[in-house]
C-alpha cells in the first residue's frame, strides 16, 4: 500500500511501467508500510517465504500467518470513527480476504484498487512482459525505449544511480519527483507524512484522492 507519492508518479505518466521482473528487496516497501494508530505510526507486514535472489515476482506470501486478519483487525480498529470508514473497509476487507498465493497478485490488486479511482485509462505495463536485458540504469533506459518514452519521470533517489548522460544520448528526458505530501486530517494526533495511501483514503475519501491531492 505505497505513500501517495507513489501515485503521484501515476498520475503524471502516460505510460505506468510496474518493475515486477527485478530481485526481491528483504525489508524494503514491497511488502509492508505504515498506518496511523492512537500510539503512533505501525508498521503493517506480509510475511513472506524469502530466498537470496529471488525475483519479486515469484515471492510466496507465508499464509501459514494469520496476517490477513490481524492486518484487517489493526486497520479496523484504528480507523474505524475516520469519516470514509464505511466507504473504503468494504473494499480493503475484499482484497485482504483473497487467498493470495503470490505477494505480487495482493500488490497489484490494491494498486489497481487506488489507480481505479485516479485514472484507469492509463496504460500500464509489466516489465516482466518487455523481454529486458539490461541491469542498474540501462535497465530504466531500455524500458524507456521499449515503451517510446520521451521523458522519464524518476523517483528523488535515481540522481544517485542514473546515468543521465546515456538518457540524453538516446534523446530521453529525465525529471527527478520532488513530492511535498500537503498535511490533511489524520485520526491520531500531529501529521504524518508518506502513510499508506490508505491512511488518506479513510481521512480524506476518494473524491479527494482523486480529484485534489495531486493538482
Amino acid at each position: 500500500m505505497p505513500y501517495l507519492g507513489f501515485f503521484e508518479k501515476f498520475v503524471k505518466s502516460d505510460v505506468f511501467v510496474i518493475l515486477d521482473h527485478v530481485q526481491y528487496t528483504k525489508n524494503g516497501f514491497q511488502n509492508r508500510n505504515k498506518i496511523y494508530t492512537h500510539n503512533g505510526p505501525i508498521w503493517l507486514t506480509v510475511p513472506v517465504q524469502y530466498k537470496l535472489g529471488i525475483e519479486t515476482s515469484s515471492i510466496k506470501i507465508d499464509n501459514t500467518k494469520k496476517w490477513r486478519k490481524q492486518h484487517l483487525s489493526s486497520i479496523s480498529q484504528n480507523y474505524s470513527k475516520s469519516p470514509y470508514f464505511d466507504e473504503i473497509m468494504p473494499d480493503l476487507t475484499r482484497i485482504f480476504s483473497n487467498e493470495w498465493v503470490y505477494l505480487k497478485d495482493l500488490n497489484e490488486s490494491l494498486l489497481m484498487y487506488a489507480f481505479s479511482i485516479l485514472d484507469s485509462a492509463k496504460r500500464i505495463i509489466h516489465s516482466s512482459d518487455l523481454g529486458l536485458k539490461c541491469t542498474g540504469s540501462d535497465l530504466i533506459l531500455e524500458i524507456c525505449q521499449q515503451v517510446n518514452a520521451t521523458d522519464y519521470y524518476s523517483g528523488a533517489s535515481g540522481i544517485s544511480y542514473l546515468n543521465l548522460e546515456h538518457f540524453k544520448d538516446a534523446k530521453i528526458d529525465v525529471v527527478f519527483q520532488d513530492f511535498k505530501a500537503l498535511a490533511y486530517k489524520q485520526m491520531h494526533g500531529n501529521f504524518v507524512p508518506n502513510l499508506a495511501f490508505i491512511d488518506f483514503l479513510f481521512n480524506e475519501g476518494i473524491h479527494n484522492f482523486k480529484y485534489n491531492i495531486f493538482s
